[in-house]
């Protein structure tokens, strides 16, 4: 579970980052 939540973080953090 620790591992998927950080990958999600890590995309999210990216697909916020492309929208800004």
């Amino acid at each position: 579970m620790g591992r998927i939540y950080g990958g999600t973080n890590e995309i999210m953090k990216e697909l916020i980052s492309r929208n800004l």
